[in-house]
């Protein structure tokens, strides 16, 4: 069964609404052990009553899901100074972007996904941003193949933050590895399927060399956490083929640089029977108009998320 671990910001609140209704819609409780949702804000204590009340979102779900903190989720051992930082001085900052105890919130969800496999109670486990939306009905064999393999695809290491995340979790793994050598990796977006075995043993590898998780994503080192279990699989097994297998379904994602093509083609992939997922992130949904977003609404409804004005009201609360 699987273990779901979304992290969300304050800002993320309408889109998961959306995304607990899409998987009240179309994933089922035999194939879900948990959905986890980890709260990556600052102001921790203002979210918890909003989830709380969306709890009803996920439908026959919500007796399995559970709210946490990144102190659940972090070791609670001391640091020095950088665990200081982390931990508590960072409270003392005030900006609307931070995340768990003040740190940098993109930051921090790095090492809060890392650390998933502490919290879950079963193997398999799909990491979700909230803009995460399923789109058709799932079924185990559509994150993991036989004997627990992750599926997902696979992609040549390409110029700009790809190579240079590749490049920083090389170092911090310690590997003289050249990224020349290095042909693909897996993506680097979300969903992505990975087990507790393997995300054991990446922060084991990553914290006897470089401290707590929280304290190195707080750092200047700039590695990625999918970048992370690449290093880790090439480290130990020569290749991310030896650890993960090729997906089959299809995740759509819309982004902000994606314009008209890319917000057709989503749309395209809501109608696909073989899209599962599809991301909507909220910097692109900002950019769509008021006939952009009643179509995507209406796509949603004829997918029984809910009603078209229901998801407007919340896709508006996400340009808001």
């Amino acid at each position: 069964m699987i273990t779901f671990v979304t992290v969300v910001h304050h800002r993320d609140l309408a889109l998961l609404a959306l995304q607990a209704k899409s998987m009240a819609q179309f994933v089922d409780r035999e194939t879900t052990s948990k959905i986890i949702v980890v709260v990556n804000d600052q102001q921790e204590h203002h979210m918890r009553s909003g989830l709380e009340e969306m709890l009803p979102n996920y439908g026959a779900l919500s007796g399995i899901v559970t709210f946490l903190s990144g102190d659940d989720m972090f070791m609670k051992s001391w640091a020095g100074f950088p665990g200081l930082k982390s931990r508590y001085i960072n409270r003392l900052l005030f900006h609307r972007h931070r995340g768990w105890r003040g740190n940098n919130g993109y930051r921090i969800q790095q090492a809060i996904k890392l650390a998933a496999g502490r919290v879950s109670p079963t193997e398999q486990i799909v990491i979700l941003d909230a803009k995460n939306l399923f789109v058709s009905p799932l079924m185990n064999r559509d994150f993991f193949g036989f004997e627990n393999r992750p599926l997902t695809s696979f992609q040549p290491v390409a110029e700009g933050i790809h190579k240079n995340w590749l490049a920083e979790s090389l170092n911090v793994l310690s590997m003289k590895k050249r990224i020349s050598d290095i042909p693909e990796t897996t993506k680097f977006v979300t969903p992505f399927p990975v087990t507790k075995e393997i995300l054991s043993a990446v922060c084991r590898d990553v914290e006897a060399k470089n401290g707590a998780l929280e304290v190195l994503f707080a750092s200047r080192k700039r590695p990625s956490e999918f970048m992370l279990i690449n290093a880790w699989a090439i480290d130990n097994f020569g290749s991310p083929r030896s650890v993960f297998g090729e997906e089959k379904r299809r995740h759509v994602g819309y982004w902000p640089d994606g314009g008209q093509v890319g917000f057709l083609e989503m749309m395209s992939a809501i109608d696909d029977p073989n899209t599962l997922t599809i991301a909507v992130h909220y910097k692109a949904l900002k950019l769509l108009s008021n006939r952009e977003l009643g179509r995507l609404a209406l796509a949603l409804e004829k997918k029984n998320i809910g009603s078209q004005a229901e998801i407007l009201s919340l896709l508006n609360d996400v340009k808001s």
